[in-house]
């Protein structure tokens, strides 16, 4: 049964997710989508007692905010040290969530799926959140993070709302990762149903 802070979290979270890779508003908006989406996950995951969603959704509040400030202000004002710090904190958490990826193949645990898809899910925030060159490499790393989390879902914990929030995210995901490669998306959509 879905609750209404899994039901109000996935609309915000979706929304932001849909401005973020489309560009379709200025990406404030999306900031701010996630930020109150964040917010009701935090919650929902303190009451379930899933601590490495628990881990992501705190942390990507707190980087939704710093994403905010830095989206909100023009590139002379955006501090080069903390844009490099965060993007440095983003890769070292990738590379954990990456090797919590490669532990799940000897000791085969929900938690080691949940932290994976945890610490990706945040390492993709930051990279995002830095708005450094480097700043789309969130895209592939957000697809491993929603890959994770949704194989956790299927083996272990059955929970409806967070495989379709999932599902959606790494279909939105991947259609960023499509148009920032040039390729139209016409054309790959084309592909995909026809």
């Amino acid at each position: 049964m879905f609750s209404m802070l899994e039901i109000g979290g996935v609309l915000l979270l979706l929304a932001g997710t849909f401005v973020a890779a489309t560009g379709v508003f200025k990406m404030p908006v999306a900031m701010g989508a996630w930020i109150f989406g964040n917010l009701t996950f935090v919650a929902l995951f303190q009451h379930t007692g899933q601590w490495g969603l628990l881990m992501q959704y705190a942390g990507a509040l707190l980087i939704s905010g710093f994403g905010l400030y830095q989206w909100t202000r023009k590139n002379e004002h955006i501090s080069a040290r903390a844009s490099s710090a965060m993007m440095q904190m983003g890769s070292v958490l990738a590379i954990c969530g990456a090797l919590l990826l490669f532990w799940f193949m000897f000791e085969r645990t929900a938690q080691n799926l949940e932290w994976a898809g945890g610490a990706l899910g945040l390492a993709g925030a930051m990279m995002l959140a830095s708005r450094s060159r480097y700043a789309q490499l969130c895209w592939p790393v957000w697809v491993l993070s929603n890959l994770a989390i949704i194989y956790m879902i299927i083996e272990y914990t059955q929970q409806q709302a967070l495989m379709a929030l999932q599902v959606v995210f790494l279909v939105i995901n991947l259609f960023a990762i499509a148009r920032l490669s040039g390729r139209p998306v016409r054309e790959l959509t084309a592909r995909v149903l026809g």
